[in-house]
Order: structure tokens, then C-alpha cells, then sequence
């Protein structure tokens, strides 16, 4: 479907992974993207990244794109935190109690699931890899290490990440049982299904957006957001305008308003060109 550029678009949430960046160079937005996105600024026209990684992450892409105030907000850990960087103010914080985080390692732990502590990008489990999961880490260039509780690893408990199965039907399988054993945790996915990521209750992108659009006193029907992975999915469901790129999950091409090109192909600049 052609996108409708008659559409009053006021503000855009935009996801990094493999929708602005690539997995080869995540932490380089193009200089087609990058200039595409000040545009927008320039227009007066807010541009919010919405991402699942930490809040360090974020804002190295945010040094790439920042042009004024209208990208003062970023979204970071699926909605665990939303920031003012400009002000240098926290706008809103929450995450995982100490308690429940540690359930979830004994969880994994019991079940040889493989996790990622927040703003801790190691891969801990206690088993050994299987040549395909290293195949696999090697190409997303994580490091792997056996984990002892008495060791004294710095992290936060904004999000919390697992690797159960690099089978994406198993994976959802296991999903809907963790579902079951933690009913107050917001569990999701990204990576092409294979990556489950847990935040605190009602802790979603979708979520962080309604605050973002009240401090600013937007409509959501005047929101875009442009994502690839089942962690947007909320937020493409909450927003007037919504894009996935065409390396996108098949799930959010059955509910998404426009398909754009592909992240490698500077999928972003394509639609937010459209934006008058």
C-alpha cells in the first residue's frame, strides 16, 4: 500500500535494531538515515527512539541523530526507561525487583536457558554451547561465560534476556510456559523470535509512548512508528501511522499500516521522506 503523506505525522518512535541499524554495523545509523531523521527535526517534527537496548546503547545512536529538541526524549529497555537528554532528567524508571530477577536466573539456570542481565551484554548459562549456538554468538558478537552466583557482575534490572532455544517454534513454546510461571512480567520477543525479553509489568514501548505523548500533548492518531520485531508490536498497535520494514517479523506485516525497504536498504529514510 502507498503511504498516505497527507497524514499529519507530529511525532515518529523509531526502533534501532535491524530497522535503523543493521546487525552488522549496530552501532552505525547511515549517513541516508541520519540525514533523513534531522529533516525531521528540522520540520518540527519529534523523533523518539524506542529500543530494547540499555539506556548506554541508546544513546550512542541518539549522538548520531540528535539535531534539537525534537529528539530530547529516547525509550530505552522496551519502555523501562524513557530519558530527557537534553535536561539530563530521568522521566520515568521501572524495573524488575531484586527478588523476581533473581527467580528468573534460577529459572534459567534450572531449565539451561541461556540469559543476558541488563547493561551486562556477557551470555551466561552453566552448560556447555552447542557448535551452532557458537556459530551463532560469533555472529552477534557475544561473548559467553559460565555463570557462578558468588561472582560480582555489574547490572541493572531494567530488562532481562533469554536465549531458550535457537528454534523459533520452541521458543515460543517455552515462552507461553514462563508466561504461566511469571503472569506479572511483560515477556516478549526480538530477534527474529529467538531472543525473549522480560520487563516489569505493563512495561512495554507502547506504554513509555503514552507518557512521551502526554508530556508533549500528542495525539496518538498523529504518531508513527516504524519497528521490526514482536517488542513494537504494542507500539505499532497504539500509534495512527505504523511502518515495518521489509526484514520485519511476519506478524507485525499483518498489522502494520505500510511496508517500508529493508534496514540495509535505508528503510527509515525511504518512509520519513514521505513525512511533509
Amino acid at each position: 500500500m502507498k503511504f498516505d503523506n497527507k497524514k499529519e505525522i507530529k511525532i515518529v518512535f523509531l526502533d534501532i535494531d535491524n530497522t535503523l541499524t543493521t546487525e552488522k554495523n549496530k552501532f552505525v545509523v547511515s549517513l541516508e538515515n541520519k540525514l533523513a531523521i534531522k529533516d525531521i527535526q528540522r520540520k518540527k517534527i519529534y523523533v523518539i527512539l524506542a529500543s530494547g537496548r540499555n539506556r548506554d546503547d541508546v544513546k550512542i545512536i541518539w549522538n548520531q541523530i540528535h539535531l534539537n529538541e525534537f529528539s530530547k526524549y529516547i525509550i530505552y529497555a522496551n519502555g523501562a526507561g524513557i530519558e530527557d537528554l537534553i535536561e539530563n532528567k530521568k522521566i520515568s524508571s521501572n524495573r524488575i525487583d531484586n527478588g523476581t530477577y533473581d527467580k528468573l536466573i534460577d529459572y534459567c539456570l534450572k531449565n539451561n536457558f541461556l540469559f543476558i542481565l541488563s547493561g551486562n551484554e556477557i551470555i551466561w548459562g552453566k552448560r556447555s554451547l552447542s557448535s551452532l549456538e557458537k556459530l551463532f554468538f560469533k555472529f552477534f558478537n557475544r561473548k559467553y561465560k559460565k555463570f557462578d552466583k558468588d561472582f560480582k557482575i555489574e547490572y541493572t534490572t531494567d530488562k532481562f534476556g533469554i536465549f531458550m532455544s535457537l528454534n523459533k517454534k520452541k521458543t515460543i513454546e517455552e515462552m507461553e510456559k514462563m508466561r504461566e510461571k511469571f503472569p506479572n512480567l511483560e515477556i516478549t520477543t526480538s530477534t527474529k523470535g529467538l531472543y525473549v525479553e522480560i520487563t516489569n509489568e505493563n512495561v512495554n514501548k507502547a506504554e513509555a509512548a503514552k507518557v512521551v505523548l502526554d508530556i508533549l500533548k500528542i495525539k496518538k492518531e498523529s504518531a508513527m512508528a516504524i519497528g521490526d520485531s514482536m517488542n513494537d508490536y504494542k507500539l505499532l498497535k497504539l500509534v495512527g501511522t505504523s511502518i515495518v520494514v521489509k526484514n520485519g517479523e511476519k506478524e507485525l506485516k499483518e498489522i502494520a499500516d505500510y511496508e517500508t525497504l529493508a534496514a540495509k536498504d535505508n528503510g527509515v529514510m525511504r518512509i520519513l521522506k514521505e513525512i511533509n
